[in-house]
């Protein structure tokens, strides 16, 4: 993206997104931020504009311009990309100020299932969502898996049996080959 003018002053551009164009002001100073009018309003008023990704997910990055603490994000899939009609999955993350860095956290909530292993939170959603935090040294990372699509389980059920008995598996392990069986029928007596 290029831009004219002076920072801080009338600086602006253009930036095009998937076709789109959206006007970029930049701002003066050390920093020169950038105000980019999302909801095409052509102002910077505070309007706010929400994020949807190519799945569907829409990302609202809360109502505050200058955050000063702690504050919520939400991801929420509309309960209509549900294969059954569903009320809207809405997964709440919290973006904290820790130190000189910024550190996210999952909390627990009800459509989450999350579970923890050494420096690494995995949380997954009834749509399919998976959230993967990694804690370890620096900042925060934390990766969003969005399906195009509704996740379905994929759980097999395997009947076999051995010598001692006939078991079901819905492990994910391996099961010993099953066991196959023909059938010959009795001979037919012969005709009188």
């Amino acid at each position: 993206m290029t831009y004219s003018g002076t920072e801080g002053t009338d600086a602006e551009g253009t930036l095009t997104v998937s076709g789109f164009d959206y006007t970029v002001y930049v701002g003066g100073g050390f920093d020169y931020n950038l105000a980019i009018d999302l909801n095409h309003d052509n102002a910077l008023d505070g309007g706010e504009a929400t994020i949807v990704t190519k799945g569907g997910a829409i990302i609202d990055l809360g109502s505050s311009q200058t955050p000063g603490s702690d504050f919520s994000v939400t991801l929420t899939t509309e309960g209509s990309q549900f294969d059954e009609h569903n009320d809207d999955e809405v997964i709440t993350l919290t973006i904290q100020q820790d130190g000189s860095d910024i550190g996210v956290a999952i909390p627990t909530q009800s459509p989450l299932t999350i579970e923890t292993e050494d420096d690494t939170i995995t949380a997954l959603s009834p749509y399919g969502v998976k959230l993967t935090q990694d804690k370890k040294n620096g900042p925060d990372e934390l990766k969003i898996e969005y399906p195009r699509g509704q996740a379905f389980g994929d759980a097999r059920v395997v009947i076999y049996s051995d010598p001692v008995g006939i078991y079901f598996d819905a492990r994910e392990e391996a099961a010993p080959d099953p066991v196959t069986t023909s059938f010959t029928p009795p001979p037919q007596p012969p005709p009188l």
